[in-house]
């Protein structure tokens, strides 16, 4: 599919959480140009997620944060840390 969506000029996004440890796969190999990933699935703390974006595609957020931070910065920031650190970063 991801083939056909780069012929076509689309780009490709795929929800992989499914697929995590259970189906090898090599990013270079394909034409997946997006591919997300529930945190849990690799023993993260429950709320982080994974969005893999292949070099060079363009991406702008619909959205950024939210009101949890918006009180208490500085705790906001270390929840956020905690929690990339689980993720192994």
């Amino acid at each position: 599919m991801a083939e056909l969506a780069n012929a076509a000029g689309a780009m490709f996004h795929t929800d992989a959480v499914q697929a995590v440890g259970k189906v090898p796969l090599n990013l270079k190999d394909t034409k997946i140009d997006m591919l997300s990933v529930s945190g849990h699935k690799l023993h993260a703390p429950k709320g982080i997620g994974v969005l893999y974006l292949k070099r060079g595609t363009r991406f702008r957020p619909l959205l950024r944060g939210g009101h949890q931070g918006a009180r208490s910065p500085g705790r906001y920031r270390k929840q956020h840390l905690y929690r990339r650190l689980g993720q192994g970063r």
